[in-house]
């Protein structure tokens, strides 16, 4: 439920991590400052993320890493980042826009995958990501579906591993 004025910034973090909340993204953003944000990236070893862009609107493109993300995603789970047990839930994020006949789709998370070590099973993490920005093909459904297939051939690797254990 979204509330007018006070908030807090884990219920913040749940609008803009489960819900896309651009809105709630925006006002982080002029409450704590792009520079801020974009300082406490690099402080995290973020170091190749920068916000250059309202968030929801075109622009100068923001710039990320795979590795950026995974460090993030590392630094939630293991409690480094965000201290808070009910924020650390959430454990993938995508995210598009598409305007005109450009499209840019990401999605980046963490799993984890049973292995079977010793007749015990242990649980071990996965992150993964995948990036697609064309310039020419918004709303291309070929494209789309060809990016959908090849972005879940990141998990064969990993999950046959896991299998093989059983």
């Amino acid at each position: 439920m979204r509330f007018s004025g006070v908030t807090t910034l884990d219920t913040a973090d749940r609008w803009m991590m489960a819900n896309s909340d651009n809105r709630t993204t925006f006002a982080l953003e002029q409450r704590y400052g792009r520079t801020a944000i974009n300082a406490y990236a690099t402080a995290i070893g973020a170091a190749r993320t920068q916000i250059n862009q309202n968030v929801g609107c075109w622009g100068p493109d923001n710039a990320i890493t795979l590795d950026d993300l995974s460090r993030m995603i590392e630094g939630v789970h293991d409690g480094s980042l965000l201290p808070t047990a009910s924020v650390r839930q959430h454990r993938a994020k995508g995210g598009s826009y598409g305007s005109g006949q450009r499209a840019v789709r990401a999605n980046f998370g963490r799993m984890l995958i049973p292995f079977k070590v010793g007749g015990q099973i242990q649980q071990r993490a996965f992150s993964y990501g995948n990036f697609y920005n064309c310039e020419d093909c918004s709303g291309d459904a070929a494209t789309a579906t060809a990016y959908g297939n090849a972005a879940v051939e990141q998990f064969r690797a990993a999950i046959r591993s896991a299998v093989a254990t059983w």
